[in-house]
C-alpha cells in the first residue's frame, strides 16, 4: 500500500513567504490533476479537475462571483 503523508498538526503560515504556500499549492493542484487523469469514475474525474482548475486559477487571479461573495466566509473559516 502506497504510503501518504498525513498532516499531523497545524503549522502557522503567518510570516511564511506566499510564494513559497503558493508554489506547495499549485504543486498539489497540478499532482491531482495527473492523478485524474487515470481515475476509473468519470464523474470523480471531472469534479477533481474542475476543483484544480479554480483553485490554479484563483492563484492566477481569476475567479468567479460566487467565489469572490464567499471570500469572507472562506476566512471566517480559516480564522477559526
Amino acid at each position: 500500500m502506497e504510503q501518504r503523508n498525513r498532516a499531523n498538526g497545524k503549522i502557522e503560515l503567518e510570516g511564511l513567504p506566499k510564494e513559497i504556500i503558493a508554489g506547495v499549492i499549485i504543486a498539489q493542484m497540478y499532482q491531482a490533476q495527473c492523478a485524474a487523469r487515470s481515475h476509473p469514475d468519470p464523474s470523480a474525474r471531472e469534479q477533481i479537475i474542475t476543483a484544480t482548475d479554480l483553485v490554479l486559477d484563483l492563484l492566477n487571479g481569476y475567479t468567479t462571483s460566487a467565489v469572490v461573495a464567499a471570500i469572507p466566509r472562506i476566512q471566517a473559516i480559516l480564522a477559526g
